[in-house]
């Protein structure tokens, strides 16, 4: 049973800053919960792992990204050194590596270019309908 937790937008404000989440909170639940290996979604878990919390869900192993970005970067500094020193101390703590590129700057580099690409797009089909629109009023007489 696969239960991942997902902080809240105030917390994922506080540490990564005034740009991130870059999805809302439900937004993430549900992605998360579309993973075909997660059972459930812990919304706003506490920052700290702490022994209430692992007894209280049965929770057996408490997996980690070894860095809290992807892309090799160190989270920031906001976040406490020893969150995980519940699970450390008790054995059951592992670090896991996906071998993706899911790290928050790559996912908002890519939603930046998705979004130049739509607008774009938009434009395209804003410019098309106008001029639609101007042919259709020229050929009813208007």
């Amino acid at each position: 049973y696969v239960i991942v937790g997902v902080h809240d937008d105030t917390e994922v404000n506080r540490v990564w800053g005034p740009r991130f989440p870059i999805m809302s909170l439900q937004e993430r639940a549900l992605s998360v919960l579309g993973c075909r290996f997660v059972d459930d979604v812990l919304i706003g878990p506490p920052v700290e792992v702490s022994r209430q919390m692992l007894s209280a869900l049965n929770i057996d192993v408490v997996l980690r990204f070894p860095e809290d970005a992807a892309d090799g970067q160190k989270a920031p500094t906001l976040l406490a050194d020893d969150r995980y020193a519940i699970p450390r101390e008790m054995g059951i703590l592992r670090d896991y590596r996906s071998g993706f590129d899911l790290s928050i700057r790559h996912i908002a580099q890519r939603v930046r270019a998705e979004t130049e690409t739509l607008r774009l797009k938009f434009a395209r089909k804003s410019a098309a309908e106008t001029e639609h629109s101007e042919k259709k009023a020229q050929a009813a007489g208007y």
